[in-house]
């Protein structure tokens, strides 16, 4: 999980845990000779730059130059690497993940419940969003109908932090 203190140490632990699967697994297809059709990765829109304004798709080129995009960036690399023993790669890049039960949404939701809930920063940064169901969705159609290539599991249209804040709390 990336959702602890990202000290030097634990910045490392989340790079190697990406990297380094990866790694295991196309050396162990090689290594015992193993031959698969499609390798589907996990991957993030935290690639992206930040922007107030832009939409970011899949072509687009630039990455982020922060600590999460570095991940992404590597990771993907990883991925790619994969294309050599001619298998079929795809990209999922997620977003926010919400389920009511586990992952963003029940931290997003807990100082809202304590009457603490306040947009992020100045709020205005976009919030990419997927539902647990949808995003495990994405991943069975790319592997049914054999996509290859980069795909944003996010929901069409981003909300700001502000606006994702105001509904979490209309809610509650």
């Amino acid at each position: 999980s990336i959702s602890n203190r990202w000290t030097k140490a634990y910045k490392q632990k989340i790079l190697s845990s990406r990297i380094q699967s990866l790694q295991l697994l196309k050396s162990t297809l090689e290594k015992e000779n193993i031959k698969i059709s499609q390798l589907i990765s996990a991957s993030a829109i935290g690639i992206y730059p930040d922007s107030l304004t832009n939409y970011y798709e899949e072509d687009y080129q630039e990455y982020s130059s922060s600590f999460l995009g570095e991940v992404a960036t590597k990771w993907e690399e990883a991925t790619d690497s994969f294309l050599e023993l001619d298998i079929l790669v795809t990209k999922i890049r997620i977003g926010l993940v919400l389920d009511k039960h586990e992952g963003a949404l029940p931290q997003l939701i807990k100082p809202i419940r304590f009457g603490f809930g306040a947009a992020l920063g100045s709020g205005f940064q976009w919030q990419s969003w997927i539902h647990k169901e949808d995003l495990a969705r994405i991943f069975i159609y790319t592997l049914e109908n054999k996509l290859e290539g980069v795909f944003n599991a996010v929901a069409p249209n981003p909300v700001s932090n502000q606006e994702l804040t105001k509904v979490l709390a209309k809610t509650l």
